[in-house]
């Protein structure tokens, strides 16, 4: 189990009839130096990093996890248009910061983290990938602590952005940049120290990240983790697999109040930590090949 310290966020809607928030005096504000030739998706991960981290001593081998379905899609399209329509050859800066784990390099530096570097993507169930990579490291005791965020930012014209999404044309999007610090939970460090790890008290606790085969899987798992707390509630971020099927009777269904993008499940659990006390979520997310990757978490 994964025990949860401290909480970072930022969320925006898109649409086309503005451009997305500037984010360049936020991200100078709270980094400890200014970032030149960096991207949105970039400054997305400064900025939710950074919170996450203000008020907490993070040690310089704290673990790295970033996940995203798309990382920097904006700076990438404007890429390809230079070099395949325009035909010319884009800056190096921008060219490398085409690359996933560009993000990651500059939140390391900005927070002087040296430890595991992590970048994962696993379409709309990048935290649970992220979350399970960040458990593993923690349980092998490679790491004590882990900075887990999951990441994607919004893009214009948004009827295009939801093309490639696989969704309507009028969905609302957003973006969204959620970060949690975790370490692990109080009974498996005394299992594995012998004493009660020193730091902020846990704001919840991740029990349970799993990937499930099929609906048949996911009927067993729910079956066990739907009892375990007298205040139960789900969150699905697919648009297509709704909450009213049987499966999901007798829970409550949790509304974070946030448009469409592929991180939103990092989104709504990080807005249910920070909403309720002494209560349990579930988060869906599901993927093309059918399977559904589950979250079961218990706020403080």
């Amino acid at each position: 189990m994964l025990e949860v310290i401290s909480l970072g966020d930022y969320y925006a809607p898109i649409n086309d009839a503005e451009p997305p928030p500037a984010l360049r005096d936020e991200v100078n504000a709270i980094c400890g130096e200014r970032f030149r030739r960096i991207d949105r998706f970039i400054q997305l991960c400064l900025l939710g990093a950074a919170r996450c981290a203000q008020g907490n001593d993070l040690d310089n081998h704290t673990g790295l996890y970033i996940g995203s379905r798309f990382a920097a899609i904006c700076n990438t399209i404007q890429v390809q248009q230079q070099m395949f329509v325009q035909g010319q050859l884009p800056k190096p800066a921008q060219f490398i910061n085409t690359l996933s784990n560009s993000a990651g390099y500059y939140v390391a530096r900005n927070l002087n983290l040296q430890g595991k570097n992590i970048f994962v993507s696993r379409g709309n169930a990048s935290l649970e990938a992220a979350l399970q990579l960040a458990q593993l490291d923690l349980e092998s005791g490679q790491i004590k602590q882990a900075l887990i965020g999951v990441v994607d930012e919004g893009v214009q014209p948004t009827v295009q952005h939801c093309q490639r999404l696989g969704i309507a044309a009028t969905t609302p999007l957003g973006e969204g940049s959620h970060w949690f610090l975790v370490r692990l939970g109080a009974n498996e460090s005394r299992g594995k120290l012998g004493i009660r790890p020193r730091g902020n008290p846990g704001l919840a606790t991740i029990h349970a990240v799993a990937t499930l085969a099929d609906d048949s899987s996911l009927q067993e798992w729910l079956s066990h983790y739907a009892l375990l707390h007298r205040r139960t509630f789900i969150y699905s971020n697919s648009l297509s697999k709704k909450l009213d099927d049987s499966l999901y009777s007798g829970l409550a269904a949790y509304n974070p109040h946030l448009d469409y993008y592929p991180a939103n499940t990092g989104g709504a659990l990080l807005r249910f930590i920070k909403q309720y006390t002494d209560a349990s979520l579930i988060t869906l997310s599901t993927d093309d090949a059918g399977r559904t990757h589950v979250t079961y978490s218990q706020t403080a």
